[in-house]
């Protein structure tokens, strides 16, 4: 009886912790570390023996149920790019059809190299001999990687007032996060 008290306290602080710890982690880095730890691993087992409280035996099913709380997980891997070339009306067309607020530029011969990202702002701020993406795209722009917390890409998104971030892995394109999939992610829907 001691033993299966102690063993519910432990497993209710390191419920906790694990909350804060997955967070960051996929499911399968997040089940691969906790079992080879020292302490957690034995827990964990001894939980999946039923040996824990009863109050506590859908403990395994609410750790599988966390979802993946990073980039890769709610990203869109098709990705509407532009070229520098690209005339400055297909864009604005391209933005209007797929309801989105901005675009990657990729390299002309390397679709996956991310080299600027162009928006409607800089559409409508574009001057009126504008003719391409080239003249009036952003060089500068952020982007994250597939590891990047959700967390991290809200604070990015609310602080520099941003419609979309690409996701970068190995210098290549990826996917794409816009604020409607950040919403869905921290929201539902």
């Amino acid at each position: 009886m001691a033993k299966r008290r102690k063993l519910t306290k432990d497993l209710l602080n390191f419920e906790k912790r694990l909350t804060e710890f997955a967070k960051g982690a996929s499911m399968g880095e997040l089940a691969e570390a906790l079992l080879q730890h020292p302490v957690h691993g034995p827990l964990l087992r001894a939980f999946a023996a039923e040996e824990a409280a009863p109050e506590h035996a859908n403990f395994l099913e609410r750790l599988q149920s966390i979802p993946d709380r990073r980039a890769r997980s709610i990203m869109k891997a098709q990705v509407i790019t532009v070229k520098p070339s690209t005339p400055i009306t297909k864009v604005a067309r391209l933005l209007v059809r797929h309801k989105v607020g901005e675009v990657p530029v990729v390299d002309e011969r390397n679709k996956t190299k991310v080299i600027g990202v162009v928006s409607e702002t800089d559409l409508l701020a574009a001057p009126a001999n504008a003719k391409t993406v080239a003249e009036v795209m952003r060089k500068q722009f952020i982007s994250v990687t597939p590891d990047t917390p959700i967390d991290q890409i809200v604070r990015m998104l609310a602080k520099r007032k941003m419609g979309s971030v690409p996701v970068i892995d190995a210098g290549r394109l990826v996917g794409i996060i816009n604020r409607i999939d950040v919403l869905r992610a921290r929201y539902g829907g």
